[in-house]
């Protein structure tokens, strides 16, 4: 096909826009851990600070995916699939993992310490909030040459628990074109907002255009 295969994990009711935490931490622009409300996820028994904090960082995705086509590994690319203002502005280059998931109970995946956050890009990926409860993420970029009826082998290393939330979780593989990928959501969005401007920007409703009997000119 020539062309970079994106995999994308769907995880399906899960409200992550409210589990929002301010990152002045993760850009070591504070000295304290600060939450925009107790999410108990923010310092440990010990009163230690937890870096990162908050409940998003805490539920980061977990599960692993291994693919294989022809009975050779296929290498997933697993940088620069955050946002490049997000590493450059919201994740410090001198701000590094500290006491994380080492409380009792433990939400997703662990974080490598002697990487900066700004280098963790599964957790760039994670922490951009969505808004809604069916919401995808990029995994990773799989950049080997395939035809269009090659088969992938996909073994899953099981780990994120979404029963926990009544939710579910897919992986998704899919290209891109020169318009992008597919977003049913952008064109209803635009097809209902526009429908919706259409009555108001009818000039006949304005009141000038009205005489005084209300009857339109």
């Amino acid at each position: 096909m020539g062309k970079v295969v994106f995999a994308f994990i769907i995880v399906h009711n899960m409200i992550l826009v409210l589990f929002s935490c301010r990152y002045g931490i993760l850009t070591a622009r504070t000295s304290r851990m600060e939450t925009d409300f107790n999410t108990g996820m923010d310092t440990t028994k010990e009163k230690q600070p937890i870096v990162p904090c908050g409940l998003i960082a805490w539920s980061i995705f977990n599960d692993t995916y291994k693919f294989v086509s022809k009975n050779k590994n296929l290498t997933v690319n697993r940088k620069d699939i955050a946002w490049g203002s997000d590493r450059r502005f919201r994740f410090g280059s001198d701000v590094y993992p500290k006491n994380f998931q080492r409380r009792d109970l433990i939400g997703g995946g662990h974080l490598n310490e002697s990487l900066p956050l700004r280098q963790q890009e599964d957790l760039i990926v994670w922490m951009r909030t969505a808004a809604l409860p069916t919401f995808r993420k990029l995994y990773g970029k799989i950049e080997v040459d395939l035809e269009a009826k090659d088969e992938i082998e996909i073994v899953i290393e099981n780990n994120y628990n979404t029963y926990m939330f009544g939710g579910t979780k897919k992986l998704v593989l899919s290209t891109t074109t020169l318009m992008g990928g597919r977003n049913p959501f952008v064109g209803t969005a635009y097809l209902f907002i526009g429908s919706l401007s259409l009555p108001l920007g009818d000039p006949s409703y304005l009141s000038w255009n009205k005489n005084p009997g209300g009857m339109i000119k």
